[in-house]
C-alpha cells in the first residue's frame, strides 16, 4: 500500500525536474522558485489530505504533532499537508518559503510514529527509490 500511495503522489506532483534527498529528515526535496513553485503547491494541495500551519497545529493528532517535532517545528508561513494511510502511515509535504521568498523547499516524506529503525528505513528507501530514481513504473 505504502509503495503503490508514493508511485501516485509522486504522478500526481509531476514535475519535469528531479527530486533531491534530504538526509537531515530523509524526505525527497525539490526547491523551486515563481511560477513553478506555485503550479508544484497546486498539486500539494489536490493531493494531500489535509493542511496544517503553525496556528492550526495544537489541533492535530498526537502522531502529527509528534512527526512536526522530528521535523523541527512549524515556523511562520510553513505548511504541512498530510495524508494518513490505512495502517496509520502518514505521508506528507512539508512546505517551507525561505526567508525573503525568493525560493520555496517542498520535501515529501512518510512518518511511522513509534516505528523500529527497520521499519521507518524501509519505508524511508521506498520513497528514495520512487522519488530519486527515474524508473517509478508499476
Amino acid at each position: 500500500m505504502l509503495e503503490d500511495s508514493l508511485k501516485q503522489i509522486y504522478a500526481d506532483l509531476g514535475t519535469a525536474l528531479r527530486w533531491g534527498w534530504d538526509e537531515r529528515f530523509c524526505t525527497a526535496l525539490m526547491v523551486l522558485q515563481g511560477e513553478a513553485a506555485t503550479e508544484l503547491l497546486a498539486k500539494v494541495e489536490d493531493g494531500f489530505d489535509k493542511v496544517w500551519d503553525e496556528s492550526s497545529i495544537g489541533d492535530a493528532s498526537e502522531e502529527i504533532r509528534h512527526m512536526v517535532t522530528y521535523l523541527s517545528g512549524l515556523r511562520d508561513e510553513q505548511r504541512l499537508h498530510t495524508k494518513i494511510l490505512d495502517d496509520s502511515t502518514i505521508l506528507f509535504t512539508a512546505i517551507w518559503p525561505w526567508v525573503g521568498k525568493s525560493h520555496v523547499s517542498y520535501r515529501v516524506g512518510v512518518f511511522r510514529a513509534y516505528a523500529t529503525p527497520d521499519v521507518a528505513k524501509e519505508a524511508h528507501t521506498t520513497l528514495k527509490t520512487i522519488f530519486t530514481t527515474s524508473e517509478t513504473e508499476s
